[in-house]
């Protein structure tokens, strides 16, 4: 099921920044890219500016990928004809924009010369251009090359009548002229002898030249071609002094090797406009979705051309030397996954309740969540066990989702490595299999709430004489953790391997000795400890300790249901119980207030919860 996500309006005003031009002072817009792993949102946002822009400004969006599969013979141009003839939709204000200089070298580059007599060759190219019936039979041969292309402009691409068409339409014109000014050379056709360089050649000669031009020689001309396209329509096209709005060009897949070669070679377009002491002004902006190959290519000189972006509303940089800019596409917040619960037609209430325990499970990964909402939909309830949820069938899919890349002597690793709580404690992990798993596939990047949990429940499914089942890991953790002087991580560890009545003991201890502030901080990250499925959701009885460092646990776990709210006012409860027996400690306020905000806190989670309609106490114990 294809399903839109409520909110991203954030990403859609940062491009509409980009698109924002004054005709008074143009300029080339940098490259925007949006980066995030596998199933992260990319393309569903490039789909959504796509439908956004229809109709409204000139705009294309291609699948780079897809295209990269099929066309294998100079893609490139063919890739440049699609985009021209996309963003050659009729559209209000902007009429159809005309790429006819592209479509002239193209013609071009399609002759067969004569390979021998230059003067035979121009005689070729010269006829071409006079010529009704060869320019028909290239016309039909152009339009069968672009229409490959344009098979992978995703939502109205133009047909092959429309592509035909529009290639007649230039051709039909240049016939035009051939009656009536004796020659075929437009404008459009001498650009290629000046090409906006100031230069004096006669374009029919470098019409052969283009012919015969390799590969990379041939790609910058069309190139420039197109870019001169572009400029030429916003200065001279019919009410084109009201064209307050660039173009859009969207490209999903931007880290295939077509993809780089095409945003290589826009790039190259702009610096032969500085070279030339030329401000590039080229009306178009690329929005490019990534996994993080595309920038993480470029050289170290390049890298100083890239400014990130780290919240959605940060200002625009003003220097014109920044030529990309990066984005991390950050998870669905909250109340973005609680709209698009709203959407989903569900009859009854607890909607809040359902993205909340949506949004912990998942950690609002777009596509983890766009799959989990599906199979919610499926049942058409509002109360879902999550826990059940996974067991359904949903957990081996966002498994193949995730990780259906991965072989599988990396996933084995991969599994082991979730034991770890960062990164850095990682490490020495992933170096015990470096023979089958490079450093860089365990990253902090990649360690999100969703594949993690993914990867810990394959950890816990081991047996347990397993070399490194979830026991085993996380003891050989705890050892370290405590020969490094890690007291944190010692506890964390030791929970996890189920050696509960250690860390109650220590934290105990520590209660009176430890300055309060300290040892909430403390128990906050031994309580992060991931729990096996299946464990209990009732919290083990006894002294405000033991009752914290199993309930915090289990409302931290992202398989925690509904279930929660009688585990708040436990929570808050225990908290009242630390304070008393703590008593007044004047060198520690600070402490103090921290508990009084967490019994605070817990209480008013206690009556969300109450709200969405499961049965938990009217007052805190």
């Amino acid at each position: 099921m294809t399903r839109s996500f409520a909110g991203r309006m954030a990403e859609v005003r940062l491009v509409g920044r980009l698109l924002d031009r004054d005709p008074g002072s143009p300029t080339w817009p940098p490259v925007l890219v949006y980066e995030g792993a596998a199933a992260a949102g990319k393309t569903d946002l490039l789909r959504d500016l796509d439908e956004r822009s229809l109709g409204t400004v000139p705009s294309v969006r291609l699948d780079l990928a897809a295209l990269e599969a099929e066309l294998d013979d100079e893609p490139l141009p063919r890739v440049l004809a699609a985009i021209a003839f996309g963003l050659s939709r009729q559209c209000r204000l902007y009429g159809s924009l005309r790429f006819d200089r592209l479509v002239v070298g193209m013609l071009a580059r399609a002759l067969a010369l004569d390979g021998v007599d230059p003067r035979a060759a121009a005689r070729q190219v010269t006829e071409m251009l006079k010529e009704r019936r060869g320019l028909t039979t290239l016309k039909q041969a152009l339009g069968e090359v672009a229409q490959d292309a344009l098979a992978f402009v995703p939502g109205g691409a133009p047909g092959a009548g429309v592509v035909t068409g529009a290639v007649g339409f230039v051709v039909d014109r240049l016939s035009t002229w051939t009656a009536t000014r004796g020659t075929a050379l437009g404008r459009h056709v001498t650009w290629y002898g000046d090409q906006d360089r100031g230069l004096d050649r006669d374009p029919v000669e470098v019409l052969v030249e283009l012919n015969r031009a390799d590969r990379r020689d041939a790609e910058d001309l069309l190139v420039d071609a197109f870019v001169a396209d572009l400029r030429d329509d916003f200065r001279t096209g019919r009410h084109s002094s009201e064209w307050t709005m660039n173009c859009l060009l969207l490209l999903d897949g931007a880290d295939t090797g077509l993809g780089r070669a095409l945003v290589d070679a826009l790039h190259a377009a702009r610096r032969r406009q500085v070279a030339r002491g030329v401000v590039p002004d080229t009306p178009l902006a690329v929005v490019a979705a990534s996994r993080g190959g595309l920038l993480s290519a470029l050289s170290k000189v390049e890298r100083a051309t890239v400014h990130t972006l780290t919240a959605h509303d940060t200002p625009l940089p003003e220097d014109r030397r920044v030529v990309w800019l990066r984005r991390v596409l950050p998870p669905l917040s909250p109340d973005e996954v609680y709209e698009t619960v709203r959407g989903l037609g569900i009859d009854g209430q607890g909607h809040r309740t359902l993205a909340s325990v949506l949004h912990q499970l998942t950690g609002g990964h777009p596509g983890g969540t766009h799959l989990v909402l599906d199979a919610v939909a499926a049942e058409g309830t509002t109360v879902v066990d999550p826990e059940k949820l996974l067991r359904s069938g949903v957990e081996e899919r966002l498994g193949a989702l995730l990780l259906g890349d991965v072989d599988d002597a990396a996933l084995d690793v991969l599994v082991t490595c979730s034991a770890a709580r960062d990164h850095a404690e990682a490490m020495p992990l992933v170096d015990r299999f470096d023979d089958v798993l490079p450093a860089g596939m365990w990253t902090a990047d990649t360690h999100t709430t969703l594949l993690r949990l993914l990867l810990l429940r394959r950890l816990a499914r081991r047996p347990d004489d397993h070399p490194d089942g979830r026991r085993a890991v996380h003891r050989g953790l705890r050892l370290s953790a405590e020969q490094r002087g890690d007291l944190a991580g010692r506890l964390h560890h030791a929970l996890a391997a189920d050696d509960a009545d250690h860390v109650v003991a220590v934290l105990d201890d520590r209660l009176d000795t430890d300055r309060l502030t300290d040892w909430l901080a403390l128990l906050d990250a031994v309580v992060t400890a991931p729990r096996p499925p299946g464990a209990s959701a009732d919290p083990a009885p006894g002294d405000p300790v033991r009752v914290l460092v199993t309930a915090l646990r289990i409302v931290t776990d992202p398989v925690c249901g509904v279930g929660r709210g009688v585990l708040h006012w436990r929570i808050a409860g225990a908290y009242r119980d630390l304070a008393r027996r703590v008593g007044d400690r004047a060198e520690d306020q600070e402490g103090l207030l921290d508990l009084v905000d967490r019994v605070h806190h817990h209480e008013q989670l206690g009556r969300q919860w109450r709200r969405s309609g499961r049965r938990t106490p009217k007052e805190g114990p």
